[in-house]
């Protein structure tokens, strides 16, 4: 008997320690330092000296991103070093890290240009890129007679097995056209366009703290030592209504205003030049559920057609997977979620896609490959 069993967050989740969230994302890079006065002054930015090459008098500093940018502004060249972002534990070595996901991405579309075309559909927070891919029989083209569909991933930082079927989804789409027929078909008549990491900047910082269950994006909220905004409470369709926090230090904070993130913004741009786009699929972790609108009001879609193609897609995704579908109010009440906003404002067919049982955020490696 399979179990279904479903983790919620409710209400206002409040950290015990502000400090302990506050902490910054560092990095370990080599700084092209000369002889000891360079090496001082870079010590002097306020960071540990790791180690010195003495061949050529460079140094290893483990710095913030603030840190790298003052010893770049003091006239140093910084170069990431190999272990950038620290490994996976046991069991996680195939999860892709977030410099390890753009490099998979521009080996696919390398490998498959006929059919893959790479796009950055923002830029984040703290400055990464929010990488995407577009699959279809002529990349290169808007085909805006053809059907779109947009399936995006890792909105909160640790739910990094959403990221990794997203990336399974363009490697099996990409290896079998030509070779399955009903994938040849979806490629040659839509277009599909895949967001691995809506939230690059929490995942670095998830990955980079042990895994350590972050959630929001890595906002620096003013007059507070809580960094982070909820990306999915950041939309307008009920902004700070009910499942949402107006407290920063909150995982669900809703942000100061609707579409305040440079990433939700990201995202309202990428459907804004993609009028084609008729549906969305958003993946999150974990519960074995289909989600579809509304989050924020127990009321169903008002449409009768609306409520029908979502009741019978959601059914089919059921059936094809096992998990159980319903109006996401039934789980909990959320407002300003991307569903809702796919829907409400932009008339999308919307669905959330929460994966995984038993395993909660970080299951194995074997769960999905």
């Amino acid at each position: 008997m399979k179990m279904k069993w479903v983790a919620v967050l409710t209400g206002v989740v409040l950290m015990a320690s502000a400090s302990a969230w506050a902490a910054p994302s560092t990095y370990l890079v080599r700084v092209d330092t000369k002889n000891n006065i360079d090496r001082t002054a870079v010590s002097r930015v306020g960071l540990a000296i790791e180690g010195v090459d003495l061949t050529d008098g460079s140094v290893t500093v483990r710095a913030t991103d603030k840190q790298i940018q003052e010893i770049g502004e003091l006239g140093f060249d910084v170069t990431p070093e190999p272990d950038f972002a620290l490994d996976f534990p046991a069991g996680m070595e195939n999860y892709h890290d977030h410099a390890e996901l753009v490099a998979a991405l521009a080996d696919v579309v390398a490998a498959y240009p006929s059919i893959l075309a790479g796009f950055s559909a923002g830029t984040t927070t703290e400055g990464r890129q929010i990488p995407g891919v577009k699959i279809s029989d002529n990349p290169g083209a808007d085909e805006t007679e053809e059907g779109a569909i947009l399936i995006a991933a890792l909105y909160h930082s640790r739910e990094p097995v959403s990221l990794e079927v997203a990336l399974d989804f363009i490697m099996y789409l990409a290896s079998n056209y030509g070779v399955d027929a009903y994938v040849t078909y979806l490629v040659d008549n839509r277009e599909i366009y895949v967001i691995p990491m809506v939230n690059p900047d929490g995942y670095v910082y998830d990955v980079e703290n042990d895994l350590d269950y972050w959630r929001k994006n890595r906002r620096d909220n003013p007059n507070t030592n809580c960094e982070g905004v909820d990306l999915n409470r950041n939309y307008s369709v009920d902004f700070g209504g009910g499942g949402a926090s107006s407290n920063p230090c909150s995982e669900t904070y809703h942000g100061p205003s609707a579409l305040s993130e440079p990433e939700t913004q990201a995202m309202a741009a990428f459907f804004d030049a993609h009028e084609n786009v008729t549906t969305a699929l958003n993946i999150h972790s974990y519960g074995r559920l289909i989600l579809y609108p509304w989050g924020n009001t127990a009321t169903p879609i008002a449409d009768a057609t609306d409520l029908a193609t979502h009741q019978a897609i959601g059914a089919a995704f059921a059936d094809l997977t096992g998990y159980d579908d319903m109006q996401s109010y039934g789980l909990y009440q959320t407002s300003g979620d991307a569903v809702d906003w796919q829907y409400g404002v932009l008339g999308l067919t919307a669905f959330t896609l929460e994966l995984t049982d038993g395993f909660g955020f970080y299951p194995p490696t074997g769960f999905f490959r």
